[in-house]
């Protein structure tokens, strides 16, 4: 999002030629954007900071999940824009090298996010399944085989775990 639509069809027309980069939406108006932007699917924000109405940094309130890269021809808010969770800081005029450095930053902790997922596999009732730590809600002793214990999964499912021991 820019303020200023020169601005905003060049950084448009930068994103569009890095690889694996979609420009869902581009805005040139914050408050337009803040009343529309759950309407759209997008893994991250590019932000001017200095805009009217409502800055960069405001903005950037609105969407405390959302990876940000600001740009701004402005080194004074940078302080401001790190104490947000911005991704990077980028000044104008914005280089396609300097933006595909910021965007891979957002890329490397995306993948980053994804690896982190601890699982194990086991045989269940389903067959052999990888079950992810964070799917689980609960395990508890079956009723039926004491060896095999019935999981309680965050979804609302459940499954059996066979011959599963826990240990301390």
């Amino acid at each position: 999002m820019d303020d200023e639509l020169l601005g905003l069809s060049f950084l448009k027309l930068i994103c569009e030629q890095i690889p694996d980069i979609e420009v869902v939406k581009a805005f040139n108006n914050p408050s337009v954007f803040i009343a529309e932007f759950e309407n759209y699917d997008f893994d991250f924000c590019i932000l001017d900071i200095e805009m009217p109405e409502i800055n960069g940094l405001e903005v950037a309130k609105h969407l405390p999940e959302k990876p940000i890269i600001f740009t701004t021809a402005y080194s004074e808010f940078a302080a401001d824009a790190y104490d947000l969770n911005a991704i990077d800081y980028v000044r104008k005029p914005v280089k396609i090298e300097r933006l595909q450095q910021a965007i891979s930053k957002i890329q490397q902790l995306q993948l980053t996010k994804k690896t982190k997922r601890q699982s194990f596999q086991i045989n269940t009732n389903k067959g052999k399944s990888i079950v992810f730590f964070d799917q689980l809600f609960s395990i508890s002793t079956s009723e039926i085989d004491s060896r095999d214990k019935d999981a309680r999964l965050t979804d609302g499912s459940s499954l059996v775990l066979k011959i599963f021991h826990l240990k301390n």
